[in-house]
């Protein structure tokens, strides 16, 4: 009797554990995206309105949507929506549409071992068609990131990506990084920092800092609110974005 006791006691802590490890893992509010993939045969939506302020203008986001399905164990399919405003600051004007459509995949290509970190692969295009004639770029606009995590507690986490973009209005890449520490802090809460920006040659650099808090309702719906400032001329001045996520499944 204490011994099937003893066994039913172990089976639902390791229930409560696998419940706790299986918690939503979102790829907003940061730029920084996260090598985790949906699982297979699971929905994700994720989704953020924000405004950004630059010399010329107000952008707002209403909402930024991604879209996210488990294919399998290795993959998921995406895509990434931007229905936007953008507000002229000295006219007033203003122009309402859909920027390019981005669909794309995430494919996982190692797990972290020792100092190794965890490694995934991203690649979207957007394409011209799929937009707004006010948002349309003049050629398709690929992006490609190598996404790394490293764990260097069950609190603390430092994740960061690489790759070339593309903007659609010309044919020469950009290169973005994003450098993020995470840290988890009581049952429900999450918090990150963050360094973002992109080099291309002969442009002047854009560099980035934000900052953001997240709060765990439930293991599937994610809720957050974030931050930034433009660190270089060429950068935002600010941005604010307050969003949600949410999974379907068990």
């Amino acid at each position: 009797m204490k011994r099937m006791l003893f066994l039913s006691a172990l089976l639902v802590a390791s229930g409560v554990a696998m419940a706790q490890q299986d918690r939503i893992e979102a790829d907003r509010p940061s730029e920084t995206v996260a090598t985790q993939l949906v699982e297979k045969g699971r929905f994700q939506a994720e989704l953020g309105f924000e405004r950004e302020t630059d010399d010329e203008s107000h952008t707002y986001h209403h909402p930024h949507t991604l879209l996210r399905y488990g294919l399998g164990k290795i993959i998921e399919l995406r895509a990434e929506l931007w229905p936007q405003t953008v507000k002229d600051r000295f006219t007033e004007g203003s122009q309402t549409g859909l920027a390019p459509v981005e669909p794309g995949i995430k494919a996982k290509i190692c797990e972290s071992k020792g100092a190794r970190p965890a490694i995934s692969f991203l690649t979207q295009v957007g394409i011209p068609k799929l937009a707004s004639e006010a948002f349309r770029n003049t050629y398709a606009s690929p992006r490609v990131r190598l996404l790394f995590e490293n764990k260097l507690n069950e609190d603390w986490k430092l994740t960061y990506n690489v790759g070339p973009e593309w903007t659609g209005e010309d044919t020469e890449p950009q290169w973005r990084y994003t450098f993020s520490p995470e840290w988890k802090f009581g049952k429900h809460w999450e918090a990150f920092a963050e360094v973002y920006g992109h080099l291309q040659h002969a442009h002047e650099p854009e560099h980035v800092f934000d900052a953001g808090l997240a709060f765990y309702p439930g293991r599937n719906i994610k809720l957050d609110l974030s931050g930034g400032v433009g660190l270089s001329h060429a950068a935002p001045q600010n941005f604010v974005a307050l969003g949600f996520s949410i999974r379907t499944g068990n």
